[in-house]
């Protein structure tokens, strides 16, 4: 597969060492074969059946947004606040991870301010996972000593709508 149009990318240097990702069933996602050549992204990969999706990342849908928060709500020693309303009508949700009372320092975690970075909500989710992990002693400590603030998703009406950076007014 060829993008011709790769080389108009907001940021080509992007393309050095990149490797699109691919899925068979949109919840495994492996890396494929790419390269940039003069102006085109080639990804070389044969297909094992007639349905396969390739992404720039490995998706992260709103979906399991709201799954991970469920998740997360589950915790003892985490809450959910609603900071807000989005434009489109979403809720924006701060996790809360320790106890804000007894905390030596609080920790502020943010991600999915461009919503196409969904790298960075599957961080937010091991992450998570990690803090929560009671056989974790590492983890424990932390949560004892410190408050985590925790925004899985900066921008939900941006993943939602698909786009990639910041929304644009209008």
């Amino acid at each position: 597969m060829r993008l011709l149009n790769a080389g108009q990318a907001a940021y080509v240097d992007g393309w050095e060492d990149y490797q699109a990702v691919a899925s068979y069933d949109r919840e495994h996602w492996f890396r494929v074969p790419t390269r940039y050549e003069n102006g085109e992204l080639v990804i070389e990969h044969q297909p094992e059946t007639n349905s396969l999706y390739y992404a720039y990342f490995a998706p992260y849908s709103y979906e399991r947004h709201l799954d991970l928060l469920a998740w997360a709500e589950q915790h003892d020693n985490c809450r959910s606040v609603r900071l807000g309303q989005t434009l489109d009508g979403r809720d924006l949700d701060l996790l809360v991870v320790g106890n804000p009372a007894v905390a030596k320092a609080a920790v502020w975690v943010t991600a999915r301010q461009h919503p196409g970075e969904t790298m960075a909500e599957w961080l937010v989710e091991g992450f998570l996972e990690r803090l929560f992990d009671n056989d974790d002693a590492q983890a424990r400590r932390l949560s004892q000593q410190l408050v985590f603030y925790v925004v899985p998703n900066m921008n939900p009406d941006g993943s939602v709508r698909g786009i990639y950076g910041p929304m644009q007014p209008g």
